[in-house]
């Protein structure tokens, strides 16, 4: 899935869309990509904690392929949130969701960021889909 599908899927335009594209998608879970310099709206800092947005971003793509009559998804709660190194715009971040639980009203989503093979941040995520 590409800039333009996820797009359709989501309220997010131009730089506030994280996500280049959805490389893997099935029931349980999605993986992604997100744009090398997504952070760079945010004064240019470091602030892995807001890598959080581009998982969201993912898990609402999910929640809306899956939800059958669903129309968007949002993110209503980050838990767990942990960060275990600091994000460079130097190497892509990879972005991995599996779905944990799910009932008409929304899912939950575990997720995990990364850059090669170094762990930036994860935690939970609560979506609540809008159906058409």
């Amino acid at each position: 899935m590409d800039r333009i599908a996820i797009e359709q899927l989501l309220p997010h335009r131009g730089a506030a869309l994280w996500l280049d594209t959805v490389t893997h998608l099935d029931a349980g879970s999605i993986t992604g990509r997100s744009v090398s310099n997504c952070l760079s709206l945010c004064n240019g800092r470091s602030n892995s904690h807001l890598l959080y947005e581009a998982a969201a971003q993912l898990c609402a793509v999910h929640g809306a392929n899956m939800g059958g009559s669903a129309k968007r998804a949002f993110v209503a709660k980050v838990q767990q949130l942990q960060i275990h190194q600091d994000y460079t715009d130097s190497a892509p971040v990879t972005v991995c969701c599996q779905l944990l639980s799910q009932n008409p009203a929304g899912a939950l989503y575990q997720f995990s960021l990364s850059q090669g093979a170094q762990l930036l941040i994860s935690g939970k995520l609560l979506v609540v889909i809008e159906h058409a």
